[in-house]
């Protein structure tokens, strides 16, 4: 389990998952043959990288506020099954992946 002491750390953490992202998304994007994968593969990198500047911002400006917004997690992922890239999959499994990816991140 990994180890935070500050809230710096936390973020680099985060930040770090979330390059690690963005490198697999567009990973996928570089492999699959479908072209509407591609840009959806894209648009998931895209997403991450809006992730990680939010988190640079945080960061960079030192506002740890939350927001007040409580989003209820379904927990969608825990019912489907992994799916693995492949070249050719659906856009279902690609979400699958997406959720499972998300989830993923061992704290």
């Amino acid at each position: 389990m990994k180890e935070f002491n500050s809230v710096d750390d936390i973020l680099d953490f985060a930040i770090i998952n979330e390059q690690q992202a963005v490198d697999f998304y567009k990973a996928l994007a570089l492999r699959t043959n479908n072209e509407d994968m591609r840009q959806t593969f894209e648009k998931f990198a895209v997403e991450e990288i809006g992730h990680k500047a939010k988190l640079t911002k945080i960061k960079e400006e030192k506002i740890f506020t939350a927001g007040k917004e409580v989003i209820q997690d379904l927990k969608l992922s825990d019912y489907v099954d992994y799916v693995k890239p492949s070249d050719d999959m659906s856009y279902q499994d690609a979400l699958i992946l997406a959720m499972k990816r998300e989830k993923s991140y061992p704290v």
